[in-house]
């Protein structure tokens, strides 16, 4: 029983340090803002709340999100006609590390104005699009709640890579719709790379 409550032990204390060491400072924008990345509001908005609120096409209020994770989360609101407005900023991921996080919609406008929210990803050369919606997808006046996103590094050597953000005015500069973005809840698989088999030699030299 002992060597059970041991094992158990070593695994949340290093489950704790892998967690910190993973998440880089305001992964989950909990320091209220958007220090550590970069943004680029191209005549929209971009701000870090608490809460939103999803209006339909009468002005009425009918869904409203919370953090998934921690309290806060941030907000892009679309903005030039077919520019993105973006939040950006460079993780360095080890050989099968996983970056993850959550995205929503929230859709306050109409077809053809096919405003479009997404998460990217790319090595500076190649951009991956890890999640996506637009108004075609969830319809007129609509939304969808938090959605889960990951991506994992499938190079041989630990490599810098940009995560970006982004909300896009389709078709014109009026009747923004928003993107909601923050980090995903609880512990990421990939924070526990490497440290099975630190807690396995651990318990090893215990029981000897």
């Amino acid at each position: 029983m002992r060597r059970v409550v041991f094992a158990l032990v070593v695994l949340s204390l290093l489950s704790v340090c892998s967690y910190a060491s993973v998440y880089p400072p305001n992964y989950g924008f909990e320091m209220g803002d958007t220090s550590y990345w970069t943004e680029n509001p191209d005549n929209g908005s971009i701000g870090v709340v608490t809460s939103w609120t999803h209006l339909d096409s009468g002005g009425s209020a009918d869904f409203t999100w919370t953090a998934p994770e921690g309290v806060e989360f941030a907000v892009l609101a679309g903005g030039s006609e077919d520019q993105p407005v973006q939040l950006s900023r460079i993780l360095t991921l080890a050989p099968g590390a996983t970056a993850d996080g959550l995205a929503a919609l929230s859709g306050e406008d109409y077809m053809p104005f096919n405003d479009t929210a997404r998460v990217t990803i790319s090595d500076l050369v190649t951009q991956q699009v890890l999640w996506s919606k637009d108004i075609s997808a969830v319809g007129d006046w609509s939304y969808t709640p938090w959605q889960y996103w990951s991506f994992t590094s499938q190079e041989s050597v630990t490599k810098n890579f940009m995560l970006t953000y982004e909300t896009w005015n389709v078709g014109d500069s009026i009747l923004p719709s928003y993107g909601l973005f923050d980090a995903a809840p609880g512990l990421p698989a990939f924070a526990l790379v490497g440290v099975v088999p630190v807690i396995g030699a651990l318990i090893r030299r215990r029981t000897r």
